[in-house]
């Protein structure tokens, strides 16, 4: 975990934001391999941001399961997700066959 940025939370007294990230660091030192899904939401990229920045090993795989319900915004925004933190750490996309 990023200790500059522990710092400026622990100050700022963003301990919601803190908590989380001392959750996911836990999570993380704990676990062998972890996965994250991804939906393309708010909370699911609040989630990707801070497992990205708490994962210094890059152990966590991150998937998104396309059952052919999804808008194209979300398609969209998963194509912005992949150009900000990189292809593979935005999400593998998985697509279901019916």
């Amino acid at each position: 975990m990023d200790m500059e940025l522990y710092d400026k939370l622990l100050h700022a007294d963003h301990f919601t934001i803190l908590d989380s990230y001392v959750k996911a660091n836990n999570v993380l030192n704990n676990s062998q391999t972890a996965l994250c899904s991804v939906s393309g939401g708010s909370d699911s990229d609040i989630m990707l941001d801070i497992i990205h920045n708490t994962d210094d090993i890059g152990k966590v795989t991150y998937y998104w399961i396309n059952t052919g319900l999804e808008y194209q915004a979300t398609k969209e925004h998963l194509d912005e997700l992949e150009k900000k933190y990189g292809k593979e750490e935005a999400a593998k996309r998985i697509y279901a066959t019916t």
